[in-house]
């Protein structure tokens, strides 16, 4: 083969892992569900966890069940 068909060979596929790369990698966004912010997807959930409308409770408790809050 001749030099430039295998340098358009490669180029070509240069170019298709460079476009699978950039559309696998380039992310979104998606929508807490609580709060209805939008985050990048790979936050997301981490966020949820810790939404302060969030109403399930992911705070570490005491091992005793006792609380440190003097009233």
């Amino acid at each position: 083969m001749s030099n430039v068909i295998r340098r358009s060979i490669l180029m070509v596929c240069v170019a298709i892992i460079g476009g699978v790369g950039w559309t696998a990698c380039s992310g979104g966004e998606e929508k807490c569900p609580y709060c209805g912010k939008m985050f990048p997807i790979s936050n997301v959930r981490f966020h949820v966890r810790k939404c302060e409308q969030n109403p399930t409770d992911h705070r570490m408790k005491p091992a005793s069940g006792k609380t440190t809050e003097l009233k």
